[in-house]
């Protein structure tokens, strides 16, 4: 009798439990987004940008030149960042690198009319910021016969571009045209990095050196086009 009542009793805590063992079951994991940052992602950064920049326009502290330019910019940027994402609207990783440069870069481009406008944060970044751009032509660099990194020369391309639109040096075609060539050295750097395990090897680096020469030299300028000034030796 004992038995048969031990027995019944183990069977109601099991039946007790049951439950509480199926609360108890983890729910699967809610796949990863694309944005690490909510709020701070691609698109997000862009908005606030142009926010920023119109907020300075009615301030006083941009001018209407800048601001036309700094609002095509961030169009272009844009319509960079739609094309760049695949069929389901995910950006892979190194274009977001790239686009993330390129907002970086814009950023501390802005040609404010005085310091304290120009101390504002800008957009939180979700890579790592890109090196800061080289000086311009006019003004020597600060250390003679430097060696220049691929990132540099990319960003001291894309600002000569960038200038080359707003002092109507190159034409519509040669703009999109320039666009497409260094975002295609880019692309191609970054999967040569990967391949290479982080660092690129030296038949690499002369190769993609030598294609930022070409896509500058080929560019169709109106007026005198110099050499670039890691050619100069500054």
């Amino acid at each position: 009798m004992k038995r048969l009542l031990f027995a019944a009793a183990a069977a109601a805590s099991l039946t007790l439990c049951a439950p509480a063992l199926v609360q108890a079951q983890p729910y699967p994991a809610t796949p990863p987004t694309t944005d690490a940052m909510p709020g701070h992602d691609i698109v997000g950064q862009l908005d606030a940008l142009k926010a920023r920049v119109k907020g300075g326009f009615e301030a006083g502290n941009l001018s209407q030149h800048e601001t036309d330019r700094l609002y095509r910019e961030i169009d272009r940027i844009r319509a960079v960042a739609q094309s760049d994402r695949d069929t389901s609207g995910k950006l892979r990783e190194h274009d977001r690198v790239d686009l993330q440069g390129r907002i970086d870069g814009l950023s501390r481009s802005i040609q404010w009319k005085n310091a304290e406008a120009g101390a504002a944060p800008a957009p939180m970044a979700m890579a790592e910021a890109a090196p800061p751009p080289p000086p311009p032509e006019a003004a020597p660099a600060p250390e003679p016969h430097r060696d220049w990194t691929l990132d540099e020369r990319e960003q001291w391309l894309q600002g000569r571009i960038d200038r080359g639109v707003d002092d109507h040096r190159l034409s519509g075609h040669e703009v999109v045209r320039g666009q497409g060539e260094l975002q295609a050295i880019r692309k191609e750097q970054a999967a040569l990095l990967q391949r290479d395990g982080g660092a690129l090897s030296p038949e690499d680096h002369t190769y993609l050196v030598g294609r930022l020469d070409q896509l500058n030299q080929t560019l169709k300028w109106e007026g005198r086009n110099p050499p670039p000034p890691w050619a100069t030796g500054m």
